[in-house]
């Protein structure tokens, strides 16, 4: 099976577009995490809102002022265990 291409695609600092979501994990007006095929993205803002989520396609905008973004991956947490997922 032949790999997709994910897109993380930021305009102007305030339209975040991405492919590749598989679960909206939280969100308020400071973020969002969110679970992507290829590991957590953490997305750090002000006036952060969803205007679309698209769970069949697994396709989220974000806007907002976008300060920054970050990945994570599965691996990286279960290594780190309960005290690196609670301060990390």
């Amino acid at each position: 099976m032949a790999e997709r291409t994910r897109i993380l695609c930021l305009t102007d600092r305030n339209d975040l577009r991405i492919t590749g979501v598989e679960e909206v994990i939280s969100f308020d007006e400071n973020g969002a995490e969110l679970r992507c095929e290829n590991g957590r993205l953490f997305v750090d803002g002000e006036n952060i809102h969803i205007s679309n989520l698209n769970t069949d396609s697994g396709e989220v905008n974000i806007t907002g002022k976008i300060n920054a973004m970050s990945y994570a991956d599965e691996t990286d947490k279960k290594r780190r265990g309960t005290l690196g997922r609670l301060f990390g």
